[in-house]
């Protein structure tokens, strides 16, 4: 029975966060596209399992997200004036949103950081190849952020793991 929940409460939460990250990734990667129904589905994956945990977990994934959401697209928004271009996709914003029901707010800046540090080495990488990236080149962010969720999850799920 114990094996069983274990199993229920933390691998298998992983393993459809992981599978979903990953097409999320892949998809993105190739294509530089989110579709919605993908971000839609990590977020009521999310929402379930805060569910799962009782209302104020629940609770606190919403309001997590709203305050993500409205941030988020704040910063779009605000960049798209100064620069006249927007920084990231809209996609960007609800996959960042969708996060927060997984890993809550508290988690956010980490999940940034986790996701830009590597964006940043691949934007050098491919300036040492001799691939300009200039400020209106496009490039994916979603496989960024798809692994930096994953990271604060594991961390997450392990600092839970150490305080029970």
């Amino acid at each position: 029975k114990q094996i069983a929940d274990t199993m229920i409460a933390s691998v298998l939460p992983t393993a459809f966060l992981a599978a979903l990250l990953s097409a999320i990734a892949l998809i993105d990667f190739q294509r530089q596209i989110i579709f919605d129904w993908l971000n839609a589905l990590l977020a009521m994956l999310g929402l379930a399992l805060a569910w799962s945990h009782g209302f104020n977990v629940l609770l606190n994934a919403i309001v997590s997200m709203t305050v993500v959401f409205i941030f988020f697209l704040g910063v779009r928004h605000l960049y798209a004036r100064i620069r006249g271009q927007a920084g990231f996709g809209l996609a960007d914003v609800k996959l960042i949103t969708a996060a927060a029901a997984w890993i809550g707010l508290e988690m956010i800046p980490w999940l940034v950081l986790f996701a830009r540090v590597p964006a940043i080495f691949a934007v050098v990488a491919l300036d040492v190849l001799g691939h300009k990236v200039e400020g209106k080149r496009r490039i994916a962010f979603g496989p960024f952020l798809a692994a930096g969720l994953f990271a604060c999850w594991m961390v997450k799920s392990q600092m839970i793991e150490l305080l029970s």
